[in-house]
């Protein structure tokens, strides 16, 4: 039995790591409004959520923000879910201070 335990270990160490290391490669990144990031899944953005899935000690978790918190979102090398198509407005100027690839978010309220 103790020779299929250390197998059974093994295997979970090399998935776990494998599990990461697809996740750095290919990860979303979001930054909040005081500075933190996150990298990661961008799962859903909704006008009254964001979710993104990120992993934590080799738990992957899912953690909604308010909109009004996210600064930013950029894709990673195979985006989860593609950009909204943005509103249609009587200017044609991309947001400005944006790369092409980020994915400008709404207009903050006044608090």
């Amino acid at each position: 039995m103790t020779a299929k335990w250390d197998l059974m270990m093994r295997l979970s160490r090399v998935l776990v790591c494998m599990m990461l290391l697809v996740s750095v490669a290919a990860a979303d990144t979001l930054i909040t409004t005081d500075g933190k990031r996150y990298e990661g899944r961008l799962i859903r953005r909704t006008a009254a959520k964001i979710v993104f899935e990120v992993v934590k000690y080799g738990v992957v978790m899912r953690e909604d923000f308010l909109p009004q918190d996210v600064q930013v979102i950029r894709p990673g090398a195979t985006p989860a879910i593609p950009a909204p198509e943005p509103a249609k407005t009587s200017s044609s100027q991309p947001a400005s201070g944006l790369a092409a690839w980020e994915i400008p978010l709404p207009p903050r309220r006044p608090s």
